[in-house]
């Protein structure tokens, strides 16, 4: 018993540091209004609803496979770990809200919706690891390494359509946020494998800490290509000037 507080408390905190980095208290309450797949349902009924009548029906039957794998998800923390509300609000609040936010720009809307598919297909179905959950107590720890991929995508994806002007940066700005989100897909498909009976403590705190130095060098990757392009732009300006 013991050991699953201390899981709540990780899962908790998770969920608080999310919304710190989210730094968005208006966005963090409307998450906070979505705690069912139900709920993103009907909102994806009402947004198709608006598309059509616009002419610009999209298909939101890609995103399917993410909505199972979440919900098999939910199932197994509230069953395994029994987190509160608020959690479960993670999982499906920011699904409706980057659908909304990108409906009507229908490239934005097409590249979100399938990195969800992406994301989707590298899940897995959590209700078939019942057993091995049963079986042993660190299985859900890994349940939360999850969690925290799931924040990551959500976080990445969310600051960059909650920003201002994103219309305006979508073509040059979103490769750059793909990529990041890329990295977590290769972080879930490395907690996929460990979702076996023999994962060992070792294992998870080095999964931990792979999931962050992953993080360091993309940020380190991108600082320097970054400074790439604006030393390319500044020789081109002086190049220029001198003409």
């Amino acid at each position: 018993m013991a050991d699953d507080s201390r899981i709540r408390e990780a899962f908790e905190r998770a969920k608080n540091e999310f919304h710190r980095d989210l730094e968005k208290p208006a966005l963090v309450a409307e998450i906070q209004k979505v705690s069912r797949m139900q709920d993103v349902y009907d909102a994806t009924a009402k947004i198709q609803e608006e598309q059509a009548a616009r002419g610009h029906l999209r298909h939101l039957g890609r995103i399917q496979p993410f909505l199972k794998q979440l919900d098999s998800y939910h199932q197994v923390v509230t069953t395994f770990v029994q987190v509160q509300p608020g959690i479960l609000a993670l999982i499906w609040g920011p699904i409706k809200l980057l659908l909304e936010f990108t409906q009507n720009a229908m490239r934005s809307f097409d590249a979100i919706v399938s990195t969800m598919a992406e994301i989707g297909d590298k899940l897995p179905i959590f209700t078939r690891y019942t057993a091995v959950l049963h079986s042993n107590d660190r299985i859900k720890e890994v349940l939360y390494l999850f969690f925290k991929d799931i924040l990551d995508f959500y976080l990445t994806a969310l600051k960059f359509f909650a920003a201002k002007r994103w219309e305006l940066l979508f073509e040059s700005m979103w490769p750059r946020h793909k990529k990041r989100i890329d990295l977590v897909g290769t972080n879930i498909e490395h907690h996929v494998r460990m979702m076996v009976d023999e994962v060992t403590l070792e294992d998870i705190t080095e999964a931990h800490k792979a999931r962050d130095a992953a993080f360091v060098r993309y940020e380190r990757t991108q600082k320097f290509e970054e400074r790439q392009d604006y030393e390319s732009v500044e020789a081109f300006r002086k190049d220029t000037d001198s003409k």
